[in-house]
């Protein structure tokens, strides 16, 4: 460089795009004894240097003091030094990726750079660029070389330790695979798979009878929205444990997600164990627990399921104690209640009436009873109470308390009010 431009101040620095910094790999300068030149020459993140300007534009920058004063004044660039006279750079760019910047500066009035300069470092950045690329590809085959041959030695030396270090990743990802992150429980997927199991069982032998434990806590969205996701996370490891504590090693409890839990309990020699369990959960959860210092009241609603040759697959009985579980939770919550048919066929009943009601209120069939609001004193009649009533056309007429009930729980209530109203207003 020196024998084609003047270049006593002169620096090469590679640009990495994946933590956008610059890295001086080369430098030649007068004042490379200055601590602040010194400094200036670290690796660092991109900012406000004239470097910036060639590696942002990818283009060459021939600045003057002139130019320099000029964008620092508009606010592109740093403060110019009063030694800075002269600076022109290029970027290094090979098969249009762009490596870094080569750069020469002046600090002398004496020398300064013009176009044919540029031309001239642009043409010995070319071959700059090419030798940094065949550097860095020697060095990625050198290193790969390397490696390959550490990681055939460290195979051919410790065959057996792998094996044995593989077996254990293998073990830990189906164990991660298989179990909730959060409270270490099995997850739905091996819940599945051991009543399917249970129901195959019973099948083959009904003796081998068990049941199923469906578990929604009463008051977790309060603990999540009072003391926040951290607190909720907490309890929910703490009934797990719990859990565990209670049960028998040969009974299975899993997390289904939230705050869902579902226990299976086999080989039950009565109905009684099951009910016993549910009933010392119950008692448990009743009891507050203590996080950061502060008491936590909660409960939970528990949903029994036993076995029965009805039942094909895990799904259909998670269903029915799940139906089981929110008719607890119905019933008063803190309590448990068993699943029996009538149960799915209130749920399928609600369901139905649900979807007729909001086409009843699609087809406006609600009308407007009134009620007479009379003054004790004379019984004259001071006004009317507007009550909704439903003359089904595919029902007949539905009494209040069969679907007053369920669009208040549905928040349909509100859309029947207001067609009320309406039919009210249009009728005085």
């Amino acid at each position: 460089m020196g024998q084609l431009i003047n270049a006593t101040n002169f620096f090469i620095a590679k640009y990495s795009q994946d933590d956008d910094t610059i890295e001086y790999v080369y430098v030649v300068d007068e004042e490379s004894s200055n601590s602040d030149s010194q400094q200036f020459f670290q690796t660092r993140k991109l900012s406000n240097h004239y470097s910036e300007l060639v590696i942002r534009q990818q283009r060459t920058v021939l600045l003057s003091k002139e130019d320099m004063k000029h964008l620092y004044e508009s606010g592109q660039t740093r403060k110019p030094t009063s030694n800075e006279h002269s600076w022109l750079g290029v970027p290094l760019k090979y098969s249009g990726e762009l490596l870094g910047v080569m750069v020469i500066q002046s600090y002398t009035p004496q020398t300064s750079y013009n176009q044919e300069d540029a031309e001239l470092l642009n043409f010995v950045s070319n071959h700059v660029s090419s030798a940094i690329k065949r550097r860095e590809t020697s060095d990625i085959e050198r290193q790969s070389h390397e490696l390959l041959e550490q990681q055939v030695k460290l195979r051919t030396l410790a065959l057996e330790e792998e094996i044995i270090q593989r077996k254990e990743v293998e073990k830990k990802l189906k164990h991660t695979a298989s179990h909730d992150s959060l409270t270490g429980l099995p997850n739905r997927g091996v819940f599945v798979d051991l009543l399917n199991h249970a129901i195959a069982c019973n099948k083959r032998k009904p003796e081998l009878s068990f049941a199923i434990l469906f578990l929604d806590l009463d008051r977790f969205k309060v603990v999540n929205d009072s003391l926040g996701h951290h607190a909720g996370d907490t309890l929910l490891k703490l009934i797990a444990h719990e859990l565990l504590g209670i049960l028998r090693n040969k009974d299975t409890v899993a997390r289904l997600g939230g705050d869902e839990f579902v226990i299976l309990i086999e080989d039950l020699d009565s109905d009684k164990e099951a009910f016993e369990i549910a009933k010392r959960i119950t008692e448990l959860l009743k009891e507050p627990f203590v996080i950061n210092n502060q008491l936590v009241f909660t409960g939970t609603s528990i949903g029994i399921l036993f076995s029965d040759e009805r039942y094909d697959d895990a799904d259909t009985m998670l269903r029915d104690a799940d139906t089981a579980m929110y008719h607890a939770k119905d019933s008063g919550k803190g309590r448990y209640e068993v699943f029996d048919a009538s149960m799915h066929q209130r749920v399928q009943n609600a369901l139905t009436l649900e979807a007729d009601i909001r086409e009843a209120i699609e087809r406006e069939e609600f009308v407007p009873y009134y009620q007479p609001i009379l003054k004790l004193e004379n019984e004259e009649i001071r006004g009317f109470e507007a009550l909704a009533r439903w003359p089904s056309d595919k029902r007949g007429f539905v009494f209040p308390d069969e679907f007053i009930p369920l669009a208040e729980e549905t928040n349909l209530v509100q859309s029947i009010d207001f067609q009320i109203m309406k039919k009210s207003c249009q009728r005085t």
